[in-house]
């Protein structure tokens, strides 16, 4: 939705990119991608006010809603971290 879906193949095209195999250089493409993932932290606290407008009947069309984009924004941002992080590793072994 808001995060866009990353894959291993994304991760070490990244990696690939840098053409080195320097640790320090790599470390430093993986923490871009990791501060591109995290940037939507702040949307995943909607799934917080969704869930206290869904208590009240009256406000519950809002709240489902926010809840619902918070929980896959938070979701999203979980696996891609996920991901980059297994990649990483297996990139950096593969060296």
């Amino acid at each position: 939705m808001f995060v866009e879906k990353l894959t291993e193949q994304d991760v070490v095209r990244e990696l690939r990119s840098m053409n080195s195999s320097d640790p320090h250089a790599l470390m430093a493409v993986k923490e871009v991608l990791l501060s591109e993932t995290r940037r939507f932290k702040p949307l995943a606290f909607l799934t917080y006010i969704g869930i206290l407008l869904s208590i009240t009947v009256v406000l519950a069309p809002i709240g489902l809603p926010l809840w619902y984009v918070g929980h896959s924004v938070e979701k999203a941002i979980y696996k891609n971290e996920k991901t980059i992080e297994l990649a990483y590793i297996m990139y950096s072994k593969s060296l």
